[in-house]
């Protein structure tokens, strides 16, 4: 029995010095601490400013809202006078704990400085769910379509929430194809 209690403190006693050997000491935690963060923390931890890029999103009161991609191309619609469309698209979040929204009271813009043009977005019904209203915590993926004049290198796409005028986030369009 006297062994067996010897034997069991010896144990206890080497699974304590190993543990202590494992516990790094307390000068490394404060030259951790006192060191600066490195180039990527910083990055991580500094908001992008607007225009965002693709990717970029923005959290509001209510909704979340990410501009995935965007494309150009010829426009199908024939009884219209812009030549070309721009689809953006789109991911919206309810960020509500208690509040059913709906997708369209969001606003989309897409203007060009340079041109001094903008162009009012739709959604239009054969590129998006039938149910545009999301419940808490629920989202979804939307296009939005813009007809344009012309294909533009400044193009900025603008989100307005009606009842949320503080966020008014903006991404700068790249890459679309210009047709020339």
């Amino acid at each position: 029995m006297i062994k067996k209690i010897i034997t069991l403190s010896l144990l206890m006693a080497m699974f304590l010095l190993a543990a202590c050997q494992n516990e790094p000491d307390k000068a490394e935690y404060q030259e951790k601490e006192n060191d600066p963060p490195s180039t990527t923390e910083q990055d991580m931890n500094e908001p992008e400013t607007p225009p965002y890029s693709y990717g970029a999103g923005v959290k509001g009161g209510q909704y979340s809202i990410t501009l995935q991609s965007a494309y150009s191309k010829f426009n199908e619609i024939k009884e219209t006078q812009n030549p070309y469309m721009v689809t953006a698209v789109v991911d919206v979040k309810n960020v509500t704990p208690d509040k059913e929204l709906n997708v369209e009271t969001i606003a989309f813009n897409l203007a060009s400085k340079s041109k001094d043009v903008s162009y009012q977005g739709v959604l239009p019904e054969n590129r998006n769910p039938s149910d545009l209203t999301l419940e808490p915590n629920e989202s979804i993926s939307i296009q939005v379509v813009f007809e344009v004049e012309s294909i533009e290198e400044d193009f900025i796409v603008t989100a307005s929430i009606f009842n949320e005028a503080s966020m008014k986030p903006e991404w700068k369009l790249e890459g679309l194809e210009t047709f020339q």
